[in-house]
């Protein structure tokens, strides 16, 4: 946390921010007295303003000319708005997952569209990592004469598929009997820890051993995931991110945009470097940007899931003088309601989706 403020110092630079948000221009020292929260003189506030210069909360565009806020300031007023969002209470989560039974890819989806809608900017999310995530339940689906599909239901409503390619021909009971293995012998176990025993069993096998077991083993091993696949990014609302002047006016920001959103290996890296477990919630702005032409953007989320069901990430990207006050509830009550659904399905076995 930056140097903290006085109460008279902190809301006259609420008001110059949200003064800059909705105008995009600097705010001179009248203006804050006719419509600032204190009645106080233009030579007053300007004793304020110079100060809030001096502390590197606000820089000035021409010497003449009001003042901007600076990286500085937004993540003072973020910081101190997370305060109380984190703190409060939400009743709305489970409201809307008590009638979500869509699966929880869906759910993502429309957390990406809430969050782009209360932002009016680009909304995002990953699903939660196969590294962590835990099976559920495996079900071996015959396909054709050749081709076996394996679907994996994890703990946490996904689902999982994967084409096989067997050695030879199973029979539908073959393959009920080694889905039934696999479910009760693997639930609650890492694609990795499954993967691991799965190999010492088709080593076993190798040496001699035989029996249903083993030969459910060889037939999934060699496609069985690892648990190191990336996630998959939704994202929505990238044309209220391109309309924002900031964005708009800059080409070099319009680039390294697209080009974090394109590189979904980059951005996965990232956020796993960025995320914030002590505090909740996650704030990327100004220097925090490991690429210069980003520092105008603000990156905002939080993490969802859990040990048993695998973390997701979900947020908002958008020009560094957003509405906070209204993406900060939407981020806690969005990656809320994902946790809870994720532990519904993982509690019910999973969701068809």
């Amino acid at each position: 946390m930056a140097q903290n403020l006085t109460p008279r110092e902190e809301r006259i630079l609420l008001c110059l921010l949200r003064e800059f948000t909705e105008t995009r221009r600097p705010v001179g020292s009248r203006l804050l007295a006719e419509e600032g929260p204190d009645a106080l003189s233009p030579a007053t506030i300007r004793l304020i303003l110079q100060r809030l210069e001096t502390l590197g909360f606000l820089a000035k565009t021409h010497v003449s000319s009001g003042r901007v806020p600076t990286s500085l300031a937004y993540r003072y007023c973020i910081e101190r708005m997370a305060e109380a969002v984190i703190s409060g209470s939400s009743d709305s989560a489970g409201e809307e997952i008590s009638c979500s039974r869509i699966g929880l890819t869906e759910l993502i989806r429309s957390a990406v569209g809430t969050l782009s809608m209360s932002a009016h900017s680009l909304g995002f999310a990953t699903t939660p990592s196969l590294g962590e995530a835990r099976l559920k339940a495996c079900d071996l689906v015959p396909m054709a004469r050749d081709s076996i599909l394996m679907v994996l239901v994890l703990q946490s409503g996904q689902l999982y598929q994967q084409w096989l390619a067997p050695s030879r021909c199973y029979t539908a009971a073959e393959l009920r009997a080694f889905s039934a293995y696999l479910s009760e012998a693997y639930s609650g176990f890492t694609f990795k820890e499954i993967r691991d025993s799965l190999r010492r069993q088709v080593a076993q096998e190798s040496a001699g051993a035989s029996g249903l077991a083993n030969e459910a083993a060889a037939l999934v091993e060699p496609s069985f995931p690892s648990g190191d696949g990336l996630p998959d990014v939704f994202w929505e609302g990238l044309p209220w991110l391109l309309e924002a002047p900031e964005i708009h006016k800059d080409a070099r920001v319009l680039r390294a945009v697209l080009s974090t959103l394109e590189e979904k290996r980059n951005l996965l890296r990232f956020l796993d470097e960025v995320w914030d477990q002590v505090h909740g919630l996650t704030i990327v702005i100004g220097e925090d940007w490991p690429d210069p032409d980003s520092r105008g953007l603000a990156l905002l989320g939080a993490a969802y899931g859990g040990v048993s069901t695998g973390f997701g990430f979900v947020g908002v990207i958008g020009p560094e003088c957003m509405r906070f006050d209204r993406v900060l509830p939407a981020i806690k009550a969005e990656a809320r309601r994902l946790t809870e659904a994720s532990q519904l399905f993982a509690s019910q076995g999973g969701a068809n989706g």
